[in-house]
């Protein structure tokens, strides 16, 4: 839980928001935003940015920790942490014990993620201006964007989560942050719809450049190289054709250095106990990520094969659900 004291220092000195880069985040965002209208925000992701954040005060982390190594920095300073992911339990507890943050346990909670967590933590308890109505519509969003951040598929709700989660990753990072109550509307939703049936253009196109390799369990792994947001819905697509993990692989360079993105999905494999025996790796059992750095661009003097490498830590770390 926040103290009312920690809440009272959020909603009226200077505030910065590091939220997760995906639909779980933005979601986040909006929603503290709202009730922290001077708070500034950015997307991040786990990585060379991330590790490299400076402590400040008036700090908030949604969907996501603080680097892992400097955690008592930022405790120091104040920082509130909400975030769901099994993996960095440990840290958002010591966050929880402080007063300065929530964690929702992805097996007693089920469907609850950041946004969820920012609606019962920041916005229901610094609201203001909001009616009951709308404050059931905000809840209402945040439950959709839970249903599909933790992947409950079965949920009679699945295709409206979907499609709510589709368009907030869709429209820019600004137009749901202008001050607009946190949620979508029709007209959006109806958007959200069309972008779920083009992503999965996407999926299966993307699909088609796959790799499958058989680990010394017998468990299949199918790789590509591709965009980390079709991550998800190739993982589910591969379950289909009866690969149990899928990985995709997303370089990037930043900074001059030669990285990547790796998102696991699995319904076999712990890849949340995987990302974690990565540096910045963590998430869920069945949904985890981490990031390589292969160096330096000036200084890179042999071919990287990123599947090898990634292919080895699974191999190494394999633990089945």
């Amino acid at each position: 839980m926040i103290s009312q004291g920690n809440l009272h220092k959020a909603q009226v000195g200077p505030t910065k928001i590091y939220s997760h880069n995906d639909a779980d985040g933005i979601a986040s965002a909006m929603i503290a935003k709202y009730v922290l209208p001077q708070a500034k925000v950015q997307l991040i992701d786990y990585g060379r940015e991330h590790d490299a954040l400076s402590v400040e005060q008036g700090l908030i982390f949604l969907d996501i920790t603080p680097p892992p190594d400097r955690c008592q920095e930022f405790l120091d300073a104040g920082t509130i942490v909400l975030d769901h992911h099994k993996k960095r339990e440990y840290i958002i507890r010591t966050f929880v014990d402080a007063g300065q943050g929530a964690f929702a346990d992805e097996d007693k909670d089920p469907g609850v993620s950041g946004a969820l967590l920012a609606y019962q933590h920041l916005l229901v308890p610094l609201n203001e201006t909001l009616t009951q109505n709308q404050l059931n519509k905000v809840h209402e969003f945040a439950r959709m964007v839970g249903i599909r951040d933790t992947w409950l598929k079965t949920h009679p709700a699945w295709s409206v989560a979907q499609a709510t989660c589709r368009v907030l990753e869709f429209m820019p990072l600004d137009h749901w942050l202008d001050g607009m109550v946190p949620v979508i509307d029709h007209e959006q939703l109806n958007l959200g719809y069309t972008l779920v049936e083009k992503r999965m253009e996407e999926v299966k196109a993307a699909f088609k450049d796959a790799i499958v390799f058989t680990l010394d369990s017998g468990h299949q792994v199918g790789f590509v190289i591709s965009d980390y947001k079709l991550s998800s819905d190739l993982g589910e697509y591969a379950r289909q054709k009866g690969i149990g993990t899928f990985v995709t692989i997303t370089p990037n360079t930043k900074a001059g250095h030669l990285g990547a993105r790796v998102s696991l999905r699995s319904n076999e494999l712990d890849v949340g106990a995987i990302a974690a025996s990565q540096t910045g790796g963590g998430g869920h059992t069945s949904a985890s990520g981490f990031h390589i750095d292969f160096g330096d661009l000036t200084t890179l003097t042999e071919m990287i094969n990123p599947v090898k490498l990634v292919l080895d830590i699974i191999e190494t770390n394999a633990v089945i659900q």
